[in-house]
Order: structure tokens, then C-alpha cells, then sequence
């Protein structure tokens, strides 16, 4: 009986056992459902600030500065972004832009928002609003890329792209060589742009990455830039193509 007894105990002990490794199963399959569920739904932000400054081969100078700042999830983004540019004996132009960005794929968002312009060398028309519309990632060989649509009043559409890709020659040592390339479609405002290829910039970037938050760098680049068109308001310019050389700070946060 005792021998009996002792069988019903050991199975039921087994069974016991197994049941409780079931269920800590369940649990621990429950628990990573959750966690899958819930990846890509934390909330992230970082904040990048450049600014440096070029002379060209004529010696003109100017100081360029351009910030970007994200926030939110894996999947969707609010980027608020801006560039100025202030040219020796001129003012300062700039624009910032208000973009709600949505991933697509696994290395590419797709972005759409507004873009606010003010140029105070102009005497009319010195703000302007854009539409935009973009693709923001990497394609092959890891080339991260930015492409946008604008569209504004008087029919101005125009496209900008930038691509770039980093090369380390150390940990700390990188060097960047990138391509900026901007068209004009059409553009009937007062102080009009010649369509086609407007602006292209080729150059490379080597910086030293004193921390992964602060990035001093030099930059050499061959640039050209289409001229304006006549307009009422204005006279109509030559192209002009230069090579650029400086140096700046970079700082990510």
C-alpha cells in the first residue's frame, strides 16, 4: 500500500511539475508577445547642430549653419529642421521645415510637412511657404540620403538631394564624402531661379570625433550654382563654379 501510495505521490509530482513548466511557458510566451507588441512604440529624440564656415577661391566668405531635431517612435517622427546662410556683406537667408516622417521599410521614412523660408535681401516677397514631400534613409552601401519635393506660390517646384557615406580611417578619423544636388522645375516668382540644375556641391568631409557628441571638421568641395533669371525685380546672373574650403563644429545630442 505504502509502495502504492509512493507511485501516486512521485506521478502526481511529475505532473505537478509539468504543469508549472507549462505555465511558465505561457508566461514567458506571453510576456515576449507583449514586448513585441510594444517594440518600436518608445519614445526617442536627438538633436544635431552644424555650423561652419567657407571661403571660395575669390576669397568671399560665408558662415552656414544647419540644426535638425526628431522625436518619437520606431515608426513615426516629428523632424523640425532649419538652415541659414550669411554671406560677407549680405544678410542672412534661412529656412526651417516642420515634417511628420513615417517608416516605410526597414531604412527608409517618408516625410511630409511645410517648409517656411525668409531671405531679408530681398525688398518683396521675403517669406515665402512650401509644400514638401521626401524620402529620408539609406540605399545600398549604406549612403544615407535625403530627397524632397518643394512646392510653393508662382509656381515654384523644385527638388534638393543630398547623399553622403563615411569611411573611418580610425575610430575617431572619418572621412565623408558627399554629393548636394538641387533643381528648379519652374519658377515664376519675383525673383526667379533658372530651371534645371541649380546648385550641385561634390566635396569631402574629414572630422575628428572628439566624442560622439562633439565633431570638429574640415570640409573642401567643388560647387556650382546656376545664376537667376531677369525678372522685374531682378537682373539676370551669370553660373558660377568655385572650390570652397573650411572648417566647422559639429554637435549631436
Amino acid at each position: 500500500m505504502h509502495s502504492i501510495n509512493r507511485w501516486v505521490f512521485s506521478g502526481l509530482s511529475v505532473a505537478l511539475l509539468l504543469v508549472s513548466q507549462h505555465s511558465l511557458a505561457d508566461a514567458d510566451g506571453f510576456d515576449h508577445a507583449v514586448h513585441a507588441k510594444e517594440h518600436g512604440g518608445q519614445i526617442y529624440q536627438a538633436t544635431k547642430l552644424e555650423s561652419k564656415w567657407l571661403r571660395n577661391q575669390a576669397g568671399d566668405g560665408a558662415l552656414q549653419s544647419k540644426w535638425e531635431t526628431w522625436i518619437g517612435t520606431d515608426e513615426n517622427k516629428l523632424f523640425f529642421t532649419g538652415h541659414a546662410e550669411k554671406a560677407e556683406s549680405q544678410d542672412a537667408n534661412y529656412n526651417v521645415s516642420a515634417l511628420y516622417s513615417r517608416n516605410i521599410s526597414d531604412f527608409w521614412d517618408v516625410q511630409a510637412g511645410v517648409r517656411y523660408r525668409y531671405d531679408k535681401n530681398h525688398t518683396a516677397d521675403k517669406q515665402q511657404y512650401d509644400a514638401v514631400l521626401g524620402l529620408y534613409g539609406l540605399v545600398p552601401y549604406y549612403f544615407e540620403t535625403e530627397a524632397y519635393v518643394y512646392a510653393g506660390a508662382d509656381q515654384q517646384f523644385s527638388l534638393s538631394m543630398e547623399t553622403e557615406r563615411d569611411f573611418l580611417v580610425t575610430q575617431k578619423l572619418i572621412v565623408q564624402p558627399y554629393l548636394a544636388l538641387d533643381v528648379v522645375f519652374s519658377d515664376e516668382s519675383k525673383y526667379a531661379k533658372q530651371t534645371g540644375i541649380n546648385h550641385v556641391a561634390a566635396g569631402i568631409e574629414t572630422r575628428y570625433e572628439i566624442s560622439k557628441k562633439v565633431m570638429p571638421f574640415i570640409d573642401v568641395s567643388y560647387q556650382y550654382d546656376r545664376g537667376n533669371a531677369e525678372t522685374a525685380w531682378q537682373v539676370a546672373s551669370s553660373s558660377d563654379k568655385s572650390w570652397l574650403y573650411g572648417a566647422g563644429l559639429r554637435l549631436k545630442f
